[in-house]
């Protein structure tokens, strides 16, 4: 009989406790929110898929995670893999991420890619500001100073990690754009040489807005 696969959280746990190192364990923990995303959405959990989606999000470069020394997270993502496996042998366990249905829609696969490393990084920042508003019940106010433009205004501020700032500041990298083929529109969307759009208006805008607080 089959065992049970490790749940991620105790696998993780242990690799934490056998880290030394304090980046090692904010490695760990940066590739088990990636894993976590990508377990909503999808249950590929190949390393060619989890390691192009972890390097975008701030972690190791992509063709690292091969390498010897990237052991422990090969293990993580194995445990992430496995549980995959058993969830969708189960019928109903979970619904379909929410993500799902516009990652289909982008048929190129390193756009896909970026993308859903972008849907990650502001899942990770929506948790931490919900968990900010919980802890010091902090208000938040809306304010409407017309029906068009509606003003998201909020005292609560996110802190970022060094590793969640450098992954927010190579999206705004211009280089970064260029080199995806892609540019700045005059309302902050992302937008191809062609014209289409990659990223909606203010998207940049609100990247940078988070960065400043």
């Amino acid at each position: 009989m089959k065992s049970k696969p490790q749940e991620p959280t105790d696998l993780l746990n242990a690799l934490l406790r056998k880290s030394k190192r304090a980046q090692k364990k904010a490695n760990l923990l940066s590739l088990n929110a990636v894993c976590a995303a990508q377990f909503k959405s999808s249950k590929d959990f190949s390393l060619a898929t989890i390691a192009p989606l972890w390097e975008v999000a701030g972690g190791i470069r992509a063709r690292a995670i091969y390498n010897g020394a990237s052991e422990d997270y090969r293990t993580l993502i194995s445990g992430w893999s496995e549980l995959a496996a058993d969830t969708k042998s189960k019928k109903n366990v979970m619904p379909e991420g929410t993500h799902s249905p516009l990652l289909r829609r982008i048929p190129d696969h390193a756009v896909r890619a970026l993308v859903q490393a972008a849907l990650i990084e502001r899942d990770k920042l929506k948790s931490v500001n919900d968990l900010l508003r919980r802890s010091t019940h902090i208000d938040v106010k809306v304010e409407h100073p017309s029906a068009s433009a509606p003003a998201f205004r909020s005292s609560a501020r996110v802190e970022l990690t060094a590793t969640e700032r450098e992954a927010l500041e190579r999206v705004l990298a211009p280089d970064f754009l260029e080199g995806e083929g892609w540019h700045e529109g005059p309302h902050g969307e992302v937008v191809t040489r062609s014209g289409r759009r990659v990223f909606e208006s203010g998207f940049l805008k609100a990247i940078r807005k988070i960065i400043d607080g």
